[in-house]
């Protein structure tokens, strides 16, 4: 499950879930940031190829407006672009929403189920940084956790 990556940093596990993405998986990611937001919901900074993304993962998704105010403010207002899902499923359908006792649908859960994946308790959203990753990263397959 994705979340276990706070106590068993697994790149497979990372990797199977960006395999549900709409991007291009080379041989080499590199995980460039990890950050438990809360105790339901997590970011990922990883440099794809010569690409930045961010992947985040949230238990309770109260709409698309939520989820782009959060890319915002770690990337910056119109910095970045959503990478939609491969396949869409219905709101209803989700695992979290399946696992909740009660779920509120988002007015426009249609739109947002474009770009969500299911991934057990959470959804899922990947975000691609406008322009190139830049050099200032670990070297591919380094892994670097701030302190």
């Amino acid at each position: 499950m994705l979340r276990d990556f706070v106590n068993n940093p697994n790149l497979d596990t990372v990797r199977d879930v960006l395999s549900r993405f709409d991007v291009e998986m080379p041989g080499d990611i590199v995980v460039v940031q990890f950050e438990v937001i809360t105790p339901d919901s997590f970011m990922w900074q990883l440099l794809i190829g010569k690409s930045m993304y961010y992947l985040y993962a949230e238990d309770y998704v109260s709409g698309l407006d939520y989820i782009m105010s959060v890319f915002d403010k770690y990337i910056g207002k119109s910095a970045w672009e959503f990478v939609k899902s491969k396949n869409t499923i219905s709101f209803n359908d989700a695992s979290p929403v399946q696992a909740a006792s009660v779920y509120e649908e988002p007015k426009n859960s249609h739109e947002l189920m474009r770009y969500a994946v299911d991934a057990g308790y959470d959804f899922v959203f990947l975000a691609r940084r406008n322009g190139d990753g830049g050099a200032a990263v670990p070297e591919p397959g380094q892994y670097y956790f701030p302190g």
